[in-house]
């Protein structure tokens, strides 16, 4: 624990105040993309979740060229954040690709509204992504404070009694923890 602190003076008082440890923004997505990788494995057994091994900069960026050297199977373990690695046991298939971010500042909803969010640019990372795997677009997302969230593509047929927004681009956003328990939203069978 950093103890180290900082003395303001004004004319009047004299204040004694801790200086705030900076947050290390990677540990950070780290460890929610383990929380989504463990809260996935719990609700969708026997399918197992693990992080992406360096979360999707493998293949994803400018490395996206790499994808064509790449087998199906093995662009869809290492695109993304958070993978299916026993993807087909007991006949049963993960069909997204999920994007994940964690953020200390919420979003103002008129940049939501106005389709000025970063929610916009961080599913079309996740569409990105998903075309190259061939898996259909998921970004999980949470800022400081707040329940963890999913956004869904336009695409998809939401769950029936799922509460959700939809954006102005016709995408989804629903609460991660009521679409966790709805597991036929989340796979299909061979």
């Amino acid at each position: 624990m950093d103890k180290r602190e900082y003395i303001i003076m004004t004319e009047t008082t004299i204040a004694v105040t801790p200086i705030k440890k900076r947050v290390n923004s990677k540990k950070k997505g780290n460890s929610h993309e383990l929380v989504i990788a463990k809260a996935l494995s719990k609700h969708l057994a026997p399918l197992e979740f693990k992080r992406v091994p360096q979360s999707g900069s493998h293949l994803g960026g400018i490395n996206s060229v790499l994808v064509k050297k790449y087998s199906e199977e093995i662009c869809k373990i290492f695109i993304g954040d958070v993978t299916c690695i026993n993807n087909g046991i007991d006949n049963i298939n993960f069909r997204f690709c999920i994007e994940c971010k964690s953020y200390k500042t919420r979003e103002d909803i008129v940049a939501i509204i106005n389709g000025k969010s970063s929610i916009y640019k961080w599913m079309d990372e996740s569409r990105i992504d998903a075309a190259k795997a061939n898996l259909q677009p998921l970004l999980i997302f949470k800022y400081n404070n707040t329940p963890i969230y999913a956004c869904i593509d336009k695409s998809e047929i939401l769950p029936d009694g799922l509460s959700s927004i939809k954006l102005i681009n016709g995408d989804y956003v629903v609460l991660f923890d009521d679409l966790i328990q709805i597991t036929s939203f989340w796979i299909t069978s061979k």
